[in-house]
């Protein structure tokens, strides 16, 4: 009897061991068809993503764009790491006229790509635009400047940062570092009239009308339909014709072919139509100008 009373507790022990073992194995199989069904369900996901992205985008180039951000939206509330939809719907909300939420969707793609430049670049275009109605411009512009800054830092050689960045600095009132930053890029680019225009500005921000002259007419020498350069050249001699005299007349005259002739070239400039008839109240209609560059 005392043998048997052992066996059935060995037995026991036994049939114990076997169901934690049985409850082990179970549970380790659930656990392995949970980890499954996730390595399964990710591509799942994410050829949904991608159907729904390529929908946005069908949308967006149909100018539904508004449908197109609806999409969007929701992928980014269930993946907020996802750049390339956040660049998406900053770019529908930058054409919209939406800036600041623009911005919040390129600073979200940054995060996640910090070293893209065009997430960058494009930031810092928001923060321009935001500048131009902030209350605090002069603040909202020091952060236009150094997102421009970080574009160029990972671009160096780009052309839209080099001149961008260099509006702002001439925006904020540094004007050395503004032509600095010009010069530097017409180094790399000696044919781009939009060099000289934008330097034009800057010596016309500070009053020195010869150097702006002759940057707005190197402008003209590039690209004779400029209409930068002819408004440079308008502004420029408008201002020379304050000193009266027959040099004055003569600016002026030369103010009103430059600024006829930039209303040739595109009439939808109601500030460039209101410059001259400040200059001409009456008579500047019969102005003649030739297809050549004003003189």
């Amino acid at each position: 009897m005392p043998q048997r009373i052992r066996t059935h507790r060995h037995d026991s022990r036994a049939q114990t061991f076997a169901m934690v073992c049985a409850g082990v194995t179970i549970l380790l199989a659930i656990a392995g068809c949970q980890n499954g069904g996730t390595r399964l369900l990710a591509p799942l996901q994410e050829a949904n993503t991608r159907r729904e992205i390529e929908r946005a985008d069908q949308l967006i180039s149909e100018k539904q764009a508004n449908e197109a951000a609806a999409i969007l939206d929701d992928i980014v509330r269930k993946d907020p790491n996802n750049h390339a939809v956040h660049a998406r719907l900053g770019r529908i909300r930058f054409d919209s006229g939406d800036y600041a939420t623009a911005a919040q969707h390129y600073r979200a793609a940054l995060r996640v790509e910090p070293s893209c430049f065009h997430y960058a670049l494009a930031l810092a275009q928001c923060q321009s635009r935001l500048a131009a109605t902030s209350m605090d411009r002069d603040k909202t512009m020091d952060a236009a400047a150094r997102a421009y800054q970080y574009a160029q830092s990972l671009d160096p050689q780009s052309f839209a940062a080099t001149i961008q960045l260099a509006a702002c600095y001439r925006e904020q009132g540094a004007f050395d570092k503004a032509c600095k930053a010009l010069q530097d890029a017409g180094k790399l680019y000696p044919n781009a009239a939009v060099i000289h225009t934008q330097l034009g500005e800057v010596f016309l921000a500070q009053i020195q009308c010869d150097a702006a002259m002759r940057e707005f007419k190197a402008a003209l020498k590039i690209e004779p339909t400029n209409l930068a350069a002819h408004n440079g050249c308008g502004a420029v001699n408008a201002a020379l014709s304050q000193a009266g005299g027959a040099k004055g007349a003569m600016a002026r005259e030369r103010a009103i072919a430059h600024y006829r002739r930039s209303l040739q070239i595109d009439d939808k400039q109601p500030g460039i139509r209101n410059a001259l008839q400040d200059l001409e109240p009456y008579q500047w209609k019969t102005v003649t100008v030739t297809e050549d560059s004003p003189q």
